[in-house]
């Protein structure tokens, strides 16, 4: 039996010294084969060392998403181990290996993702640390091949893994998800493997969570560079306004759900009833088996 291929895939815009950080942390890749790192609409100047993938205008997140797993994807990969440019795991050799080995032995698995705080489990909870895992928020995550032949022949807004119509790309994983599970596929998780999130200091964030991790951009790059517009733009408005029109677009059974007036409030709303769904999908499957 051949050994599985796999690519490791990184999504980046204008942020080179923490891609630069990260990539050197997984020193035990192929980066000369198997590593892609997409700038994602970045400045040349701004470009990391170990680039090998350019898009001069950044059509959104999503695209950028799709973009680089349709590439490994293209290139016959079996596995990708996807990757934000702000996210560290603690034990990123271990977790591969554990990852890969996993998902060969139960090919119902389609899914892998790191162990944090942003996870759901298959009854609709959070942070119970239990390996099925409903949602997440997707920082870093395996993904197989099996998996994405499966939302390809799902529907035709999966390019290859979600919906590259939602921008910004928030709560978009709950489409994968849902039909996954609906399609007999599971995702799982382990807490020996932990990630966590880079924060920079720019970000809203660092000012409630002073325990985080916190690395000042280089010069020349702010939330603007980084991200298209300001980080309580991307947080309080523009975010959550695409996210509550694409999952009234994408779901159309949570349109009636939360006020519009609020829509992150909506949002989290719309979020827990398509998460019940995903459960329901994986309940049903089972009693099937």
């Amino acid at each position: 039996m051949s050994k599985p291929k796999v690519a490791t895939a990184i999504l980046t815009r204008n942020l080179p010294h923490i891609v630069d950080q990260l990539v050197e942390s997984l020193d035990f890749i192929n980066t000369d084969d198997d590593l892609f790192i997409l700038e994602n609409g970045s400045d040349e100047k701004h470009y990391s060392r170990y680039s090998n993938l350019f898009e001069k205008e950044t059509k959104g997140i999503s695209w950028g998403v799709n973009k680089l797993i349709g590439h490994c994807f293209d290139l016959g990969y079996d596995y990708i181990w996807f990757h934000y440019n702000d996210t560290k795991i603690n034990k990123p050799e271990q977790f591969l290996k554990w990852a890969i080995s996993t998902m060969e032995e139960d090919q119902s698995i389609g899914l892998i993702t790191p162990y944090w705080g942003d996870i759901w489990d298959i009854n609709g909870r959070k942070n119970t640390k239990s390996a099925l895992v409903s949602t997440f928020s997707p920082q870093s995550y395996v993904v197989s091949r099996r998996a994405l032949e499966i939302l390809k022949s799902a529907r035709e807004e999966f390019d290859p893994f979600w919906d590259s119509s939602h921008f910004s790309g928030h709560l978009n994983i709950l489409s994968p998800c849902y039909y996954l599970y609906l399609n007999g596929m599971k995702i799982i998780t382990n807490t020996d493997f932990e990630q966590r999130e880079v924060y920079m200091t720019y970000d809203s964030r660092t000012k409630t969570q002073p325990t985080v991790e916190v690395i000042p951009e280089p010069e020349g790059v702010d939330d603007v560079a980084a991200r298209g517009c300001t980080d309580e733009e991307w947080k309080d408005t523009l975010g959550p306004a695409q996210t509550f029109d694409w999952l009234n677009r994408f779901f159309p059974e949570v349109q009636n759900i939360g006020d519009k007036s609020n829509k992150l409030k909506a949002n989290k709303a719309k979020r827990d009833f398509i998460i019940q769904k995903i459960c329901g999908a994986y309940r049903e499957q089972k009693q099937l088996l």
